[in-house]
């Protein structure tokens, strides 16, 4: 029986190590193997194949923990770009909600005076 998602919140170190850690594992895996068959096959002994593979698997390590920590980042970047919007959104609905308000509250004014009923001060 699987256990349903909990809603319990993730702090931001665990949820970058929760997408980096497999990518970085992954590419130590491939490294090695690259490493290693590419040693063995060519006629080195075991013992530097496994050097060779190590060799392989430090330096793929490394490319993909790059390649990981820029795809959090751009991951970073468009949902703090998205959250913008929507809060931008809800900025101007709220303000437009708030000048209806404001509208609806609002006295009308009378009609303006015609300036032929303020006097003879207003002709020369």
């Amino acid at each position: 029986m699987s256990n349903p998602p909990t809603s319990e919140p993730v702090d931001q170190r665990t949820g970058v190590q929760a997408i980096v850690e497999p990518i970085k594992a992954l590419g130590a895996l491939l490294g090695f193997a690259i490493g290693f068959l590419a040693s063995y096959r060519s006629g080195a002994d075991m013992t530097g194949s496994v050097i060779h593979g190590l060799v392989g698997a430090l330096l793929l390590c490394g490319i993909f923990w790059m390649g990981a920590v820029w795809l959090v980042r751009e991951m970073m970047i468009s949902h703090v770009q998205e959250q913008r919007l929507l809060y931008e959104a809800r900025v101007e609905e709220s303000l437009k909600a708030h000048a209806a308000r404001e509208q609806a509250r609002a006295t009308p004014l009378p009609p303006p005076v015609p300036r032929v009923t303020l006097g003879p001060g207003g002709r020369s």
